[in-house]
């Protein structure tokens, strides 16, 4: 009787419900969705909404600084996209969370993404793709959004995003493996 009542009283003095973890679990998936959605547009504007005014991007070339704040980040991608349009090519990108921990204060992501570029139909070359590890720190501190405060990737062969299953409430593209020429 003790066990039932003391398992009782910690479930109900825990101020994290289920509820919150569910609702956290959608609001970071929803993130990977505008991220998606703003490199099919080439939006750098719509992708610095999910970054906190104050985030710091750490990328993956030794020779890059750490990028602080949302206004940077956005011209960073700003500048891939320029290049990207100036090409006349299209640019998509997939991400597959594996590890997802969800406290009162943030959310913490680790996964791998994918990014493909489609150059210009009359340039005859192949889609290039370009694989990669990440970890995401989402600050909770909003009811409305989780809104990225850390981010940092590396590279990894595609093979590692193409390994992956999908694992329950986590987010999952669904990216096929491109035609072996």
């Amino acid at each position: 009787m003790r066990v039932i009542l003391l398992f009782i009283g910690l479930f109900l003095l825990n101020p994290y419900s289920l509820a919150d973890s569910q609702q956290a679990n959608q609001k970071m998936n929803q993130n990977y969705q505008v991220f998606i959605d703003s490199f099919s547009s080439l939006d750098a504007k719509r992708l610095a909404t999910i970054y906190h005014k104050s985030a710091i991007y750490i990328p993956e070339h030794r020779k890059q600084n750490l990028v602080y704040g949302s206004n940077d980040i956005e011209q960073l991608y700003q500048r891939f996209f320029n290049r990207v349009q100036h090409k006349n090519a299209r640019v998509s990108v997939g991400f597959r969370v594996v590890n997802r921990e969800i406290t009162q204060e943030q959310v913490t992501d680790i996964g791998f993404f994918l990014i493909r570029v489609f150059p210009a139909s009359h340039t005859e070359q192949n889609v290039s793709e370009f694989a990669g590890k990440f970890l995401i720190i989402g600050d909770k501190k909003s009811s409305d959004v989780i809104s990225w405060k850390t981010e940092m990737n590396s590279h990894a062969k595609p093979h590692h995003y193409f390994g992956l299953n999908p694992e329950k409430l986590l987010f999952f593209s669904e990216t096929k493996m491109l035609p072996k020429e």
